[in-house]
């Protein structure tokens, strides 16, 4: 008997639609078909459907230079959905190039702002950066359209080009209406590496920001730019009874990159390892394990701890970080 995608593609043409048939196809084997099929399909006369089988050829993630040819051929189509589905296509397939890189420019000042957010998106992706790159994408970030100004940032921190004009123009976008952008921006300043006490001022006031993935970005950034103080670590330690798991392993794991230790931050991080969530434990046990490194008296905390709460959800952790410790050089 047959099996079902087989009899679906063996049905008449009319019967399925015509994108549909070509990714059954791919996922029966016949990917070089599949692509050969779509590719005719992106030179359609219905937009529609030129759009759908540029989705379908970055979704199946084959490329070729004649693929992104056809690719390329589409972002400069009359239809912006066609443009955007071309320029998400591009960059899932992640072949860049100077002539890829060079073709998305454009689009970043494209009259529609889907289209520039896709573009935006795509030059993230592929990750070649260069001064030009860079340049073209700070307008973005006072763009109208919020999910615009989130890709930007999001494509700026992933090129990983850091210059105190990036900077600043990330700086503002800390205080952006929208929580999404606050957090891609707080994301992208902790990836670039480049702190101050500016920086670093403004991430401490989104850890009470209302939005919990704006508090756990901000914690995440403080946390890879390694810039300690006793504010800091004060500002930290409230996050660790956040009401979001995600936020209170965030702040564990920043407080032990930052690597400051005190009585109050190691009891604080030991009272995680009775979390309900094993994220937490882990994070909060990785960060006693950093701290420890430095400290004879984090370890001796934690011995202490574990000989009074030995059926702890988190003492498996905890017994693990003293085994690590002991075998560290």
């Amino acid at each position: 008997e047959q099996p079902a995608l087989q009899r679906l593609l063996n049905a008449p043409a009319g019967k399925i639609d015509a994108i549909r048939l070509q990714e059954y196809r791919a996922a029966l084997g016949d990917k070089e078909g599949a692509i050969a099929s779509l590719l005719a399909l992106v030179k359609n006369e219905d937009s529609d459907v030129r759009g759908s089988a540029a989705t379908a050829i970055g979704r199946l993630g084959q490329s070729s230079d004649e693929v992104v040819c056809a690719l390329l051929s589409l972002f400069k189509d009359e239809d912006r959905s066609v443009r955007g589905s071309a320029a998400d296509a591009i960059g899932r397939l992640g072949q860049s190039s100077d002539e890829v890189v060079g073709a998305l420019l454009p689009l970043l000042k494209d009259e529609a702002s889907d289209v520039r957010g896709s573009a935006a998106t795509a030059i993230g992706s592929l990750g070649q950066s260069s001064d030009t790159v860079v340049s073209a994408l700070l307008p973005l970030l006072k763009d109208e359209d919020s999910n615009v100004r989130w890709s930007a940032a999001n494509a700026i921190g992933s090129l990983g080009q850091s210059s105190d004009t990036v900077l600043s123009a990330l700086l503002p976008l800390l205080k952006d209406e929208a929580s999404n952008v606050r957090g891609s921006a707080a994301n992208a300043i902790g990836r670039l590496g480049q702190s101050s006490d500016e920086v670093v001022g403004a991430l401490l006031s989104l850890l009470k920001d209302e939005d919990r993935s704006v508090r756990r970005s901000a914690a995440n950034a403080i946390g890879s730019l390694g810039q300690s103080s006793d504010e800091v670590v004060c500002a930290l330690l409230p996050l660790l009874k956040d009401e979001a798991s995600d936020v209170r392993w965030s702040a564990a794991d920043a407080i032990g990159r930052l690597g400051q230790s005190s009585d109050e931050i190691v009891g604080a991080l030991l009272s995680l390892f009775k979390d309900e969530d094993s994220n937490v434990r882990s994070f909060a046990a990785t960060a006693i394990g950093r701290l420890g490194k430095t400290s004879v008296d984090v370890i001796l905390a934690l011995v202490q701890w574990l000989e009074t709460n030995p059926e702890a959800p988190g003492a498996g952790d905890g017994v693990d970080v003293l085994r690590q410790l002991a075998i560290a050089p």
